[in-house]
Parts: C-alpha cells; structure tokens; sequence
C-alpha cells in the first residue's frame, strides 16, 4: 500500500495571533493513497435492503461518504449481491478482518503483517459510538489463514466474517 505524508497549516488571522501560540507542534500523519475496501451488508428487513440497493445501484448515498475524515470523501461501487453458506469451524483463508471474538486458532505465516485494532462497531443516532469492536488484518490485504466462528462463503468464493 503507498502512503502520502501530509503538514498540516494552520491559517491565523494575524501573525501576532500564531505567536501567541505557546506550545505549538507540526502534527505528522500518514494517510493511504488511493484505498480499497470491500463492504459486506446483510440485513433481515427486505425493506431497507430494497432501499439500500437502490442508492448503491444508482450511486447515490444519504450522507456523503468518507474514510474517518471529512476530507477523506471516498467514492463506491455497487458489486453485487451474493448468497451465502455458513461454514464450518475448519481452517480456512478468509478475506474479511477477523473480530477477535471470533478467533479460534491463527496459522502465522512468516513474512506476512498481522495487525490489531480497536474500531468502532455501532453507532447511536447521535453518531455517538456505543460499541468498539477488536479486529484482526494482515497489513497488504493478503488472506488470514486461520479457525473462526461466524465464518460465511459467498457465491464469489469469498470467506467473510461479519462484525
């Protein structure tokens, strides 16, 4: 994956307001260039769904989407609609992140980066997060090898687990 480093400028009104400034610090972050993701949706209420097929079909979304970061507005593509199966608890290679609750055993493999984080899970109508949720990825988007609970297959071939 590339990454862009970024400075971040802060414009003031005058310089006389930036020097009173007392404790200032350039703040350094990296973002990824041109991301990736695939989103996995399932819902009961045929509904929504209906709804939420619609505005991806035709490209369109309530809210604008983005990346974390109002900045960061991301474009999508509707890829389709798959059924399916619920899979055992063997070894498999899953493409998905893997919720920690749902580990059972992870086959490491030498020269891959695995990495942990805590995200957010649900948000309340308020856009206030009620639940976080551990999660476990291989930094390059390669495969997980590993035994988890909760694991689908879809049509595609794909292994997801869902948060």
């Amino acid at each position: 994956m590339d990454t862009k480093k970024s400075k971040v400028k802060i414009n003031a009104k005058s310089k006389t307001a930036i020097l009173r400034i007392k404790n200032r610090f350039r703040v350094r972050f990296e973002s990824v260039k041109a991301p990736k993701y695939r989103i996995y949706f399932s819902c009961s209420d045929n509904h929504f769904l209906e709804r939420f097929r619609g505005l991806l079909a035709n490209h369109q979304s309530v809210y604008t989407p983005c990346l974390g970061l109002s900045h960061h507005i991301c474009n999508f593509q509707f890829v389709g609609e798959f059924r399916l199966k619920k899979c055992g608890e063997d070894f498999s290679f899953i493409d998905s992140v893997i919720p920690s609750k749902c580990i059972l055993e992870v086959d490491f493999n030498e020269g891959m980066k695995y990495f942990s984080e805590v995200m957010p899970n649900v948000m309340g109508e308020a856009r206030e997060v009620t639940e976080y949720s551990e999660v476990l990825f291989e930094s390059n988007g390669n495969k997980i090898r590993a035994r988890a609970r909760g694991l689908w297959e879809a049509e595609n071939g794909e292994r997801i687990v869902f948060l």
